[in-house]
C-alpha cells in the first residue's frame, strides 16, 4: 500500500571512489529540474536513493512533507537525464490505494480539538470563535454532548459536559491525516469507510 514508483540503484555499477549523486548531478537536465518547481528536490532524491537503494515516492513525499506530484515530477526529470545516470536509476510504476479524510472526517478531528480547548475550567465562546473551525466545531461539539453553553457569569462561556470523550476514532483519523494509514488494519479502515469518514483513492 502507498507505493507508486520505486527508484532502484545498481550500486555495483558505481565506481568505489564515486557517489551516485556526484555522478548524476552534472548530467541533470536544467529544464527537467525547472519543471519540478524545486531545483533541490531531484538532488535530494538522489541522496535519499544512494542511502536507501530504493524507495517509494508516496512514502517519501509523506515523510519529507513534499507534494507528491512534485516528487513524481522530480523522478521524471531524473528519467530524462542522458548519460550514465540512466543506467543507474530505474523506475517502476505501480498503482496503489490510499485513504483520505472526507469533510465529515476532518470535522470530527476538529471537533475533538474544541473539547481540548474548552478544558476543565471552560473558555469564553468568543475565544473559540476566532479559530478557523470554531463556529462549526462548537456546534458539533454541543450536538455531540461534549460541551454546553454557560451564561451564568454574565458572559457566554463553553464548559465541558463530560470529563472525557471517546477519541478512538479521532486517533484513527489522525493516523490517516498524518500519512500513517499502514498502522490501521483492514477492518478498521472498512468501518471508517462505512461511516463515510474516509474515502479510498487509487494513486497512479
Amino acid at each position: 500500500m502507498n507505493h507508486l514508483k520505486i527508484l532502484k540503484t545498481f550500486l555495483s555499477d558505481i565506481p568505489e571512489s564515486s557517489s551516485l549523486n556526484a555522478i548524476c548531478e552534472t548530467r541533470m537536465s536544467p529544464s527537467g529540474i525547472e519543471e519540478t518547481g524545486d531545483a533541490s528536490l531531484p538532488q535530494n532524491l538522489l541522496y535519499h536513493l544512494e542511502k536507501h537503494q530504493h524507495f517509494e515516492t508516496f512514502e517519501y513525499a509523506t515523510a519529507a512533507k513534499e507534494d507528491h506530484q512534485k516528487v513524481v515530477g522530480a523522478v521524471k526529470s531524473l528519467e530524462a537525464v542522458e548519460g550514465v545516470c540512466v543506467l543507474l536509476v530505474e523506475t517502476e510504476e505501480r498503482i496503489s490505494k490510499t485513504f483520505e479524510l472526507t469533510d465529515e472526517g476532518n470535522e470530527m478531528v476538529e471537533n475533538a480539538k474544541i473539547f481540548l480547548f474548552v478544558g476543565p475550567s471552560g473558555i469564553d465562546q468568543a475565544e473559540l470563535m476566532k479559530l478557523p473551525y470554531g463556529k462549526v466545531g462548537i456546534s458539533k461539539a454541543i450536538a455531540s454532548g461534549w460541551v454546553a453553553i454557560d451564561k451564568t457569569g454574565g458572559t457566554v462561556r463553553l464548559v465541558r459536559k463530560v470529563d472525557t470523550i471517546n477519541d478512538k476514532v479521532q486517533s484513527q483519523l489522525k493516523l490517516i491525516l498524518e500519512g500513517n494509514v499502514q498502522k490501521l488494519d483492514v477492518k478498521t479502515l472498512n468501518e471508517l469507510k462505512k461511516r463515510k469518514l474516509v474515502t479510498e483513492m487509487l494513486v497512479f
